[in-house]
């Protein structure tokens, strides 16, 4: 653990453990990366500030990393984005705010993510709202996978890790049906 802990400090990242008897121990390392964008990405991006698509997503993901880097990709490229860390907030803040799309993570506590998928869509209160495209942020790969969400009413799949050009293509669909 020295070793690491002078590894991580030296490139400027933090570390920290959590340990519970009887339970384990967890070891988080934070480290100052920045990202590379490919060009393709950078002009998918320039194109979607000027052309005025900044869509408003609501965020479904639980882990505080993942979300992290997802929101930052996302308000890089001109979107706004609010974070719920569950099912249940995802169906509270969809009641009370207007979004264009929800990009919902499967695993998460308290309701997940196809559940909570599956109350928006049999949802009586919501409108037009139950509408709103959803897609599955999952780290599920398996065969059969991507047609049980859609089964559960999700609209499309985007496995995790999160590649913003997988993200861009499926954002790109909610954009071409605002138009229409």
């Amino acid at each position: 653990m020295a070793i690491v802990k002078r590894l991580v400090e030296m490139m400027n990242g933090r570390i920290g453990i959590d340990s519970q008897p009887g339970e384990g121990t967890e070891v988080h390392v934070v480290l100052p990366f920045k990202l590379q964008v490919d060009t393709s990405q950078t002009k998918t991006t320039a194109t979607q500030k000027e052309g005025g698509q900044n869509l408003r997503i609501l965020l479904a993901e639980d882990e505080p990393t993942h979300a992290l880097s997802i929101r930052k990709l996302l308000a890089e490229a001109g979107h706004h984005v609010t974070h719920a860390e569950d099912g249940r907030q995802v169906l509270d803040l969809l009641a009370a705010q207007d979004f264009d799309v929800i990009l919902m993570d499967v695993q998460m506590p308290v309701l997940n993510g196809v559940n909570a998928t599956k109350e928006i869509r049999q949802s009586t209160s919501l409108g037009n709202k139950k509408d709103i495209p959803i897609f599955a942020l999952t780290a599920y790969a398996m065969i059969g996978d991507r047609e049980k969400f859609l089964d559960a009413g999700m609209d499309d799949y985007i496995s995790k890790p999160v590649r913003m050009k997988d993200l861009v293509k499926a954002l790109e669909r909610v954009v071409s049906v605002k138009k229409a």
